[in-house]
């Protein structure tokens, strides 16, 4: 897959940048995201559960990149699992230290997806949630399938390019927004904070079999979440509503309607003996 433009890459700082002093301001209230009663929350937790089903791994060494604030890091050593987790955003990796910097199962550091500072073939599992769709693909998965032990399993999320809410939210909503964002803040008096609407991609599961495939990794499952069908903003304008026809919607994740989710999970393992 051709990279598309506006993609993060060593060639494109400003993007990494971009990414790095979002995530940076949202740090602090990420956290607390997961328990939001709303959308936001319960496409979080959604994602979590679908991980988790299909983890299989227990007692191995976990590697989660962009673990974010540590908020799969409880789920992991619940499972007997010693854990890594790295972030391109110092902020996020500050606040998952102060959940679990005193555990000595549980190793934080600020790193780049595209250059991970560990060793081949070293870990049994390893994530990548919201990720990919922020970095130079197919160098990042390899990357992740260098570190990762032959006969490991490697599990990413990514937005799904065919759902109904992202071409809405990608081609009409966000670039609405963005052409008004300037004179709201200019309005507000206020500085504008970081964004990631020109920032982010998706995929198809062909997108991320092929470069998964040149990774030296296999796909084994996939299985979709975030039933939206409320086209941005009317999620927010009604949220209860929202969760209420979403949630019941999320049993189609592995129908032939799967396709209808905004976000799917892959599952993919390194054959034993590759290189």
């Amino acid at each position: 897959m051709k990279e598309q433009r506006g993609s993060i890459s060593p060639e494109n700082p400003p993007k990494r940048r971009e990414t790095r002093e979002y995530f940076d301001w949202a740090a602090e209230t990420w956290w607390t995201l997961y328990e939001d009663p709303y959308i936001l929350g319960f496409s979080l937790r959604t994602r979590k559960e679908r991980t988790l089903e299909l983890f299989d791994q227990p007692g191995g060494k976990v590697l989660d990149v962009g673990c974010g604030p540590g908020r799969m890091i409880e789920d992991f050593l619940e499972r007997g699992c010693q854990f890594w987790g790295t972030d391109v955003s110092a902020g996020m990796i500050e606040e998952a230290r102060k959940h679990f910097g005193d555990r000595p199962d549980v190793h934080l550091a600020p790193g780049e997806a595209e250059r991970l500072e560990y060793p081949d073939d070293f870990f049994d599992a390893v994530l990548a949630l919201g990720v990919i769709e922020y970095t130079t693909e197919e160098t990042a998965l390899r990357e992740m399938a260098r570190v990762l032990r032959p006969g490991g399993t490697l599990i990413l999320s990514a937005p799904s390019r065919y759902s109904p809410y992202w071409l809405w939210r990608h081609y009409v909503f966000y670039p609405a927004v963005n052409l008004i964002r300037p004179l709201y803040f200019r309005i507000a008096r206020k500085p504008p904070h970081p964004s990631l609407t020109h920032v982010q991609r998706a995929y198809t599961e062909k997108d991320i079999a092929r470069l998964l495939d040149r990774s030296g990794c296999k796909v084994v499952d996939v299985v979709y979440f975030y039933f939206q069908l409320f086209p941005a903003p009317l999620e927010l304008l009604l949220p209860r509503v929202s969760v209420w026809i979403t949630s019941r919607l999320e049993g189609l994740y592995r129908s032939w309607l799967r396709r209808l989710g905004h976000g799917f999970i892959v599952k993919a393992r390194k054959p034993t003996g590759a290189a």
